[in-house]
Parts: C-alpha cells; sequence; structure tokens
C-alpha cells in the first residue's frame, strides 16, 4: 500500500495553487484531480500538476507531518522526482543566478563551471562543499554590487543556506 500524498497545483512562478490529498482508495480507483484552476490568482501565471518534462504529478509526501498537531507548511520541490529535471519556478531562479554571473564573470569557461554547479547550490549534492567554496571565492572577487545583488537575489529565491556557508549573512 502506497503512503498518502498531495498532487500540487503550482504557478509557473512557484506559487501554489491548490493540494489535493491523494489516499489508497484514489491510487486504487485511479481519480483524476477536479477543480483545476488555469491560471495562478496570484500573478496569473498559468498552473500546472504535473512535470513538464515527463508528466509526473508534483507531489508532497509529507502528510503525516502536515496532518500533525503542529502542521508544518507544504514545500514546493525543485526538482522532478522521477526526471530530474527542474521544475519552472526553480528554472527561473537558476536562470536569473546564471545572468548574474554572465555579468560579473568575463572568463567564459569560469563562468560556465559556476553554472554547472548552481544544482549543487540549490540542494546537498556531493559537490555541494565543492560548489560552496568556488562560490566563496567567485563574490570574493566582485565588486560589492554585483556582490550584493548576488546576496539580494539569493535571499530572495531562498538561497540562505549558500550565503550562510559563504559566511554572508
Amino acid at each position: 500500500m502506497r503512503a498518502p500524498y498531495f498532487v500540487l497545483q503550482v504557478c509557473l512562478n512557484g506559487h501554489l495553487v491548490k493540494a489535493h490529498f491523494r489516499g489508497e482508495l484514489d491510487e486504487l480507483h485511479q481519480t483524476t484531480i477536479r477543480g483545476l484552476d488555469q491560471y495562478c490568482s496570484r500573478c496569473g501565471s498559468k498552473t500546472i500538476a504535473h512535470c513538464p518534462s515527463c508528466s509526473r504529478e508534483i507531489r508532497d509526501e509529507s502528510v503525516e507531518e502536515i496532518l500533525s498537531a503542529i502542521p508544518t507548511p507544504i514545500q514546493l520541490p525543485s526538482f522532478c522526482v522521477s526526471c530530474g529535471t527542474p521544475y519552472p519556478w526553480m528554472q527561473q531562479k537558476l536562470d536569473i543566478i546564471s545572468r548574474l554571473i554572465d555579468q560579473a564573470e568575463s572568463d567564459v569557461q569560469e563562468a560556465q563551471e559556476l553554472k554547472e554547479l548552481l544544482p549543487s547550490i540549490v540542494h546537498e549534492t556531493p559537490k555541494t562543499p565543492q560548489a560552496i567554496e568556488r562560490f566563496k571565492r567567485f563574490l570574493g572577487s566582485v565588486t560589492p554590487p554585483i556582490r550584493d545583488a548576488f546576496v539580494s537575489k539569493g535571499l530572495e529565491m531562498g538561497f540562505e543556506f549558500l550565503l550562510r556557508y559563504a559566511g554572508m549573512k
């Protein structure tokens, strides 16, 4: 028997629109999600409930935590658990950081290496310590306005742990 979970409907900008509970009976009867909103009420962006790359449902499987006496908020996933592709809201964040790197780094190869380390900055991987050290050196080499842009964008985008480890927060 599969544990219950929520199917999430999220706009392309990362706003949670709806969370549909799925339990054992839903799995047995292959029910479909009804009442999906086409667009986000907060920003007007199109909404999705499935990965654009592989069509797997966007899920939050922390039902026990959410239904507990002290519920925790639903956490939007950043990457699809089925195909590993960043969801659109995470891809937007990665694209913004990539553009900042391109603006700050004159060496094209160096910029490309930094951008390849971004997934290890967003989530903990075996390369995260190396990525953090590399970004610390990078942030130490850029002008204060560029560094301030990285810090403000990083905080805005939820990269607090990177900034904390880099000694920027």
